[in-house]
């Protein structure tokens, strides 16, 4: 297991403001400076902090919460790619301070989320994206490493436009038990075997690939996977026993990238295409048709 990577004399902190994550658990966000000791070389990053709620009264909240910044710091750390955003460590605040635990240090991203990006930037090149996204799942494949909640929201828009994964809350390590938290997931990207499975039996490279599927279809189309459905029952009905999406409903995707994102989203699990070889694709069509 790596040594916890404690950057707290490194970064200074800024302003804080409270966001609104989709799963519920990222409450408080930090802006900093961080100041790279070898060089003196500084970096705008962002500090993240959990969803405190009831941990004063449950001191068992608490040691869930500790213990899952600690296991996605363990797995962040590992990360090295330019389509990952960087990861510095943790920065432990001040004593009188309300914050209790660390907060996990990485890059700022100026562009923001994929969505807010895309909502921002709407002439984007989004097959581009798309292929940065692959690569980023890609690596991690390679190295081993699940990451168990890949969408819109977890993808971040570098300084320099380019697509990193984030949010490694629900990663886990291939062939490792205990490395990873149980935490909620964005639904319209997860694997149907997600829906009848619970616990750590969904979290496969398998269910990436469908995940990387969804938001490749997001990305290209501008359109949520199943947008035409309202709840999640409706959803659970919508993808049991195939996965139900039709080209029509999603016009702005050119035939050509819908043929070779499709395979991702095949509701048998073993009938989906790897990473690599979904990315291998990509590319090919990315470097034969260089106005995608």
């Amino acid at each position: 297991m790596p040594p916890v990577v404690d950057v707290t004399p490194h970064v200074q902190t800024l302003s804080s403001t409270a966001l609104e994550v989709l799963d519920g658990e990222w409450q408080t966000q930090y802006h900093g400076i961080y100041t790279d000791p070898k060089d003196g070389s500084t970096k705008k990053v962002l500090l993240s902090l959990p969803n405190a709620d009831g941990w004063d009264a449950d001191p068992t909240v608490f040691v869930s919460i500790l213990n899952r910044i600690h296991r996605e710091m363990h797995i962040w750390v590992l990360a090295h790619h330019p389509n990952v955003v960087q990861f510095f460590g943790l920065y432990k605040f001040p004593e009188k301070t309300r914050w209790k635990t660390p907060a996990l240090v990485s890059a700022f991203c100026e562009g923001g989320t994929l969505r807010e990006y895309l909502g921002r930037t709407p002439d984007a090149n989004r097959y581009s994206l798309v292929v940065d996204i692959a690569k980023g799942l890609d690596y991690l494949h390679q190295e081993g490493i699940l990451h168990g909640n890949l969408c819109p929201e977890s993808v971040m828009i570098q300084d320099d436009g380019i697509a990193a994964l984030t949010d490694f809350g629900r990663a886990k390590m291939v062939g490792l038990q205990g490395y990873t938290t149980q935490s909620r997931v964005t639904t319209r990207y997860v694997s149907p075997e997600a829906w009848r499975k619970k616990g750590t039996a969904c979290l496969t490279a398998e269910a990436d690939v469908y995940s990387f599927g969804m938001t490749a279809l997001y990305t290209l189309s501008g359109n949520e996977p199943f947008y035409t459905v309202e709840t999640e029952d409706e959803l659970r009905h919508e993808t049991s026993g195939g996965t139900h999406l039709t080209h029509e409903n999603y016009s702005a995707v050119q035939a050509r990238h819908w043929s070779l994102i499709e395979p991702c989203w095949q509701y048998d699990a073993k009938s989906r295409p790897s990473i690599h070889e979904t990315l291998a694709t990509l590319s090919v069509d990315a470097s034969q048709n260089s106005d995608s």
